[in-house]
């Protein structure tokens, strides 16, 4: 079933597309190429170390920042060329640009009237934050997390098919981290495209239905996170009383192996059944053998080195 919003017009859509985009200020590169999708109905995590290059793409595809070359698509168009954009996009990109001396409805409704939303829907969007008990209060009186709230209703206030957020848990306590994840999850299951970035790595892993990985402005992974971590994300631990000729043994077939905090070994690229048969082959009786799923984090600290590895061989 589709959600219709206030704009009339239902979840259905193109959600969010960069072709090629690049980004330049004087010398330095700041996006460098870059293509990926964020589809509707689904949360796509935005990947990078500081200074990668997401916030310079999430302005370009608001139209805050003009691209050297490239495309940067909201819904199929550039952000130009849609009427009303607060009805198609919401974005949470800062702390809310409210006056300290305005109460949150009164932020609110004067967002709703520079856009032709309905003042009915102030109360509902402050209720979806949990901030309906604090409409009547001043601004300047809240929390950093209330803040961020704020911010996500103001978001969140044309009905948006398409939300962009920038780092959306600061500010917020572990149970508003939770209560933040639960609501994006329902967002995208709505129909809604949920692009975000963030340098908690262990929320996106908790919520992400894709990634998209910039390192120095370069696209270096986009996917699926289940491929993702299928295909770069599993170790094996291993626990033997021999871990000098199981590292051999290892190495012997291609793998690559560490010491784990525990005094066993931590095995990539091969898979336990592999290290199992090799240990039997070998003589060497195991104590211990599992596969682990790898964390987003671990994920990213890989393809970052990676990235890195492969920078300097263009050097070289």
């Amino acid at each position: 079933m589709s959600t219709v919003h206030g704009d009339g017009t239902t979840a259905a859509g193109n959600g969010i597309r960069c072709v090629r985009l690049t980004k330049r200020f004087s010398d330095v590169v700041a996006v460098d190429d870059l293509s990926f999708d964020a589809p509707m109905g689904a949360v796509t995590g935005f990947v990078g170390a500081n200074g990668a290059g997401k916030t310079t793409t999430m302005r370009m595809l608001l139209g805050l920042v003009q691209p050297t070359s490239g495309e940067a698509l909201i819904d199929g168009r550039w952000l130009r060329d849609i009427p009303n954009p607060r009805l198609t996009v919401g974005t949470v990109l800062d702390s809310p640009g409210a006056h300290p001396g305005h109460t949150a409805r009164a932020y609110l409704g004067i967002l709703a009237r520079a856009s032709g939303v309905p003042q009915r829907r102030i109360a509902e969007v402050l209720d979806m934050v949990g901030l309906g008990d604090s409409a009547q209060r001043r601004v300047g009186a809240f929390s950093l997390g209330m803040k961020q709230r704020l911010s996500l209703a103001a978001g969140l206030l044309g009905d948006p098919r398409i939300i962009m957020l920038d780092e959306p848990t600061k500010g917020l306590d572990p149970p508003g981290m939770l209560w933040l994840r639960g609501l994006l999850r329902d967002l995208a299951a709505e129909g809604r495209c949920v692009f975000l970035s963030s340098h908690h790595l262990a929320e996106l892993d908790a919520i992400a239905d894709h990634v998209v990985v910039l390192h120095k402005g370069r696209l270096i992974a986009k996917g699926g996170l289940s491929e993702l971590m299928s295909r770069r994300g599993r170790a094996v631990v291993v626990r033997s009383a021999h871990n000098g000729v199981l590292e051999q043994l290892v190495r012997g077939r291609g793998g690559s192996s560490s010491v784990d905090p525990n005094g066993g070994l931590r095995v990539v690229g091969l898979t336990a059944p592999e290290v199992g048969e090799l240990a039997l082959a070998g003589g060497v009786a195991v104590h211990h053998l599992s596969e682990e799923r790898a964390e987003l984090e671990d994920i990213f600290l890989e393809l970052t080195a990676s990235a890195e590895d492969k920078a300097l061989e263009r050097v070289r």
